[in-house]
């Protein structure tokens, strides 16, 4: 995954004409930051570090008065700091706003993390191949985490657990009764 840290402070900053309430909190002392989403995954925020009580929301848009909201959070990270979790879009870019709770300031931590989902790919049989229903098929997939840690993938045949990737690569050649189109 990629994981970003921030140290920064919002001592001294103020709030935009026409800026949003953040988390539906009035603050006044915003601090912003621009993240491009270089994958698409789990993305998750936080203010955990930081000293002070925060408030913190994430939007798309190109101006502060123009804002569409993706995800906002007051208090979730314990003691009065902040965390949230948003499904972020390859290439899309995200405008993170930080602030005190009613105007609190201070120095302030950032951390971004984006969760990268395992991948799993069919090469046996080829895309587009066409069977007759039902029949046994011979399936072989790869399956791996770009996070490189230890992932449960699991391949069903139905309901059965046919096979179970706990580590990647992982390779799997199984039969699976297949009832329909590949």
């Amino acid at each position: 995954g990629s994981f970003t840290d921030i140290l920064g402070s919002n001592v001294g900053a103020t709030k935009e004409f026409g800026e949003p309430n953040h988390a539906l909190e009035i603050g006044g002392r915003s601090v912003w930051f621009a993240w491009t989403a270089p994958a698409s995954g789990v993305a998750t925020v936080a203010t955990t570090d930081t000293s002070f009580d925060t408030v913190l929301a994430v939007y798309t848009g190109s101006a502060v008065t123009n804002l569409t909201v993706v995800a906002t959070d007051d208090d979730s990270g314990g003691n009065g700091t902040s965390r949230l979790e948003f499904n972020a879009v390859a290439g899309t870019t995200y405008r993170i706003a930080v602030d005190g709770f009613a105007g609190a300031s201070g120095p302030l931590a950032l951390s971004l993390h984006l969760n990268l989902p395992p991948l799993v790919s069919i090469t046996a049989p080829s895309n587009g191949t066409v069977f007759n229903a039902p029949m046994n098929l011979t399936v072989t997939a790869t399956a791996s985490d770009p996070d490189g840690t230890v992932v449960r993938i699991e391949f069903l045949d139905g309901t059965n657990l046919v096979g179970v990737a706990t580590s990647a690569p992982f390779n799997l050649t199984t039969n699976i009764l297949f009832g329909g189109n590949f």
